[in-house]
């Protein structure tokens, strides 16, 4: 039974991962009100209305209402800005949860494992804008790659698509995934528990490579082949979601990512739905 719904909840930009939010938050009693940059030509999802809204156009900034609970879904960038609207806001008296990347930890190991202790990359604006946040109070959740299907305008995330086009440099590489509806879920308990300045990792817990999922979707029919670009980027690595699990409690729905990709591929494989053990 659906929670009724009783606090207003602000989504500070809403992409792919707001959608979710849309949909997902009047379950947890919660009545969303998404923002965008050019709100009349967003159209309504699951019968909201959008607000207009632009972290560099001040004046956008009294359009906002005052809500208790607000989610800040786009980069926290430009710092000063940040800051401004922060104090503008006094962001510090609400419930803010910050979506944030995985890609912030410093490492240097292909392969390492990371988690919240590992040092964050100061160097990056975004991450400035999110520790400046987490200083007033916020959580920030730091997303693992978010995949899953479409959502309203929003087309599907299908990892297979990124191997068919050539965008994984290498079949070695790690890569570490959640389920959009996951994170929608994190984001919402991490709403509803005492988390202030705390950061969190949300990932479905199970770090894989490249080369095992394309040797999967080959044997079964979903890949005709996989092309990799061979580029270099930073190492890879994998994160540990234990902290999320501890915090949270199980939040990972969409754990078998093999029949998740089945579903987004909408066709049966020849063979297994998951590799076989």
């Amino acid at each position: 039974m659906a929670t009724t719904t009783t606090r207003q909840l602000l989504l500070l930009g809403a992409g792919y991962t707001g959608a979710a939010l849309i949909t997902a938050a009047p379950r947890a009693g919660f009545a969303p009100l998404p923002t965008s940059r050019t709100p009349a030509g967003k159209p309504p999802l699951d019968g909201t209305q959008w607000i207009g809204f632009d972290l560099e156009g001040d004046a956008t900034w009294t359009n906002l209402p005052t809500a208790s609970h607000i989610v800040w879904l786009f980069p926290a960038v430009p710092p000063g800005q940040v800051s401004r609207f922060a104090r503008h806001c006094d962001l510090q008296s609400r419930r803010l949860v910050v979506l944030g990347t995985t890609s912030s930890y410093l490492h240097e190991q292909d392969g390492a494992e990371v988690n919240e202790l590992n040092p964050l990359d100061l160097t990056v604006d975004r991450v400035k804008g999110e520790e400046y946040l987490r200083s007033l109070g916020a959580t920030v959740l730091r997303a693992a790659g978010i995949y899953g299907p479409a959502l309203g305008s929003h087309p599907m995330r299908n990892p297979l698509s990124w191997l068919r086009r050539g965008m994984i440099a290498s079949p070695d590489q790690w890569i570490n995934l959640i389920h959009v509806s996951d994170l929608a879920g994190a984001i919402l308990g991490a709403l509803g528990e005492d988390l202030r300045g705390e950061q969190l990792i949300v990932s479905d817990g199970t770090p894989r490579r490249w080369g095992d999922i394309g040797e999967w979707a080959l044997r079964n029919g979903l890949l005709e082949e996989v092309r990799y670009s061979g580029s270099r980027g930073k190492p890879s690595k994998r994160v540990s979601n234990a902290r999320l699990t501890a915090r949270l409690g199980p939040v990972v729905a969409h754990a078998d990512l093999f029949a998740e990709l089945v579903a987004l591929e909408g066709r049966q494989p020849r063979k297994e739905t998951s590799p076989a053990p």
